[in-house]
């Protein structure tokens, strides 16, 4: 039961061209005790079938989620590091609630770093290396 369940969201790594065709295998077989399960992602993810074979509109459109082509090319699936650059950010804005200039100040700040940074990569006199890498050399 459980496994069947997992295998939903592994569609995202599917062609987005093949997802209904492996939702619909994945449906064969399906348990019936998790038809409410199938039937919340055929909702919201693939598009609820139509009695004339075609498919409703999904809440969540499959280009919206489907990860294949972005790991095919090797960009980030997440949003994890907006996240890490907004925590490290507020940390260097003192108070929750900074004034506007204060903000606009710290806002330039953090431009004017990420430029030089920019132009040191340009030069080729920073190299880019994740945490991980860094810690598997350690």
């Amino acid at each position: 039961l459980s496994l069947k369940i997992k295998m939903l969201p592994s569609l995202a790594f599917v062609p987005e061209i093949d997802v209904i065709d492996c939702f619909n295998i994945l449906m064969q077989n399906f348990p019936e005790n998790a038809q409410s399960v199938a039937n919340y992602f055929e909702n919201n993810y693939i598009g609820r079938k139509l009695p004339n074979g075609s498919r409703r509109a999904p809440i969540y459109p499959i280009r919206l989620w489907n990860m294949f082509t972005r790991v095919c090319n090797h960009q980030a699936r997440t949003n994890n590091y907006v996240e890490g650059w907004h925590n490290a950010f507020q940390t260097t804005v003192s108070g929750s609630h900074p004034t506007i200039s204060k903000l606009l100040a710290m806002l330039q700040r953090e431009q004017s770093l990420h430029e030089a940074t920019l132009a040191k990569w340009e030069a080729g006199e920073v190299k880019v290396v994740s945490r991980k890498i860094q810690q598997r050399r350690e």
